[in-house]
């Protein structure tokens, strides 16, 4: 694994389809908070727990997010522990972007590919049972 700098545009550009997708996810945000206050009963916007009864992976992500807006930064933590590790490193990641103008990039073999597949699925995996062992 060879980690190197590259010089890249200060700011990134944002493909319109993320906009969408955060203002759509923010939209459902807002309607089930309102909701959840009108009828005092919470509202869950996670198509596999409406489903299933059991939550998804990113299950508790809007919570951890909403608990961070009130100020409780051990609230994400708590939520979804794997969505706030990568939320941070790509906060820092953009933050690094942003000062220095530069990217990091990891030149990754075929044997390393897979070992950071196999790696990232064990994550998340072992994330998903914490969501839903301890938060479910």
């Amino acid at each position: 694994m060879r980690p190197r700098l590259v010089r890249v545009r200060r700011l990134p550009r944002v493909p319109l389809w993320a906009v969408a997708l955060l203002a759509i996810w923010g939209t459902m945000v807002l309607a089930a908070t309102v909701l959840s206050a009108r009828t005092g009963r919470p509202v869950t916007l996670c198509p596999l727990k409406l489903l299933t009864g059991l939550p998804c992976p990113a299950c508790g992500t809007t919570r951890g997010l909403l608990a961070l807006a009130n100020g409780d930064w051990a609230g994400p933590w708590r939520h979804n522990p794997l969505a706030f590790a990568l939320l941070a490193g790509a906060a820092g990641l953009l933050a690094f972007r942003l000062v220095a103008g530069r990217t990091i990039r990891l030149d990754l073999s075929a044997r390393q590919r897979i070992a950071a597949i196999v790696l990232s699925a064990a994550l998340l995996a072992a994330n998903w049972a914490y969501v839903i062992l301890v938060v479910h």
